[in-house]
């Protein structure tokens, strides 16, 4: 026989804003693949992975006196929360991961794409897979680069 072609796994996304306590997979998917949130940073970006295995558990925390705003964080191996921030430098958007919820950023949800989202530089950026990493990409693009999406955990 041939080549099977690849057929990446079904993802249930998210409709609504994740809510504190609730174990999520971090995902996004191609026409041929599955990638996963993996954690940790190199250089400017979230590492991603199309191991499901490798994959960390996100958790969700509210923002106190926040309607609607998030924090996303995983744990480490000491069960430490490792919370992800998107912040701007100069002209660029990256990602690093801190253990200080006040150097944390605040995410909200947009319905319309299922997708994670914040706001720097004048406009929106989304989380999404892109060039072999875990990114938050301007939402002008949300249509052509998979979006990332929080899925419950089975």
């Amino acid at each position: 026989g041939g080549d099977e072609p690849v057929v990446p796994p079904t993802f249930t996304p998210i409709t609504a804003a994740p809510v504190a306590g609730v174990e999520y997979t971090f995902y996004a998917s191609d026409d041929s693949n599955a990638y996963y949130f993996a954690g940790y940073t190199s250089g400017y970006y979230c590492n991603a992975t199309t191991d499901a295995t490798q994959a960390v558990t996100v958790y969700a925390e509210p923002v106190e006196d926040s309607e609607g705003s998030f924090y996303l964080y995983y744990l480490d191996s000491e069960n430490t929360k490792q919370y992800i921030v998107t912040y701007a430098s100069g002209t660029y958007v990256n990602n690093k991961i801190v253990t200080d919820v006040a150097e944390a950023t605040a995410y909200y949800f947009n319905t319309e794409y299922n997708a994670i989202m914040i706001d720097l530089l004048e406009t929106s950026y989304f989380f999404c897979f892109y060039s072999n990493s875990w990114r938050a990409s301007k939402v002008t693009y949300i249509t052509s680069s998979p979006v990332a999406h929080l899925q419950v955990k089975a």
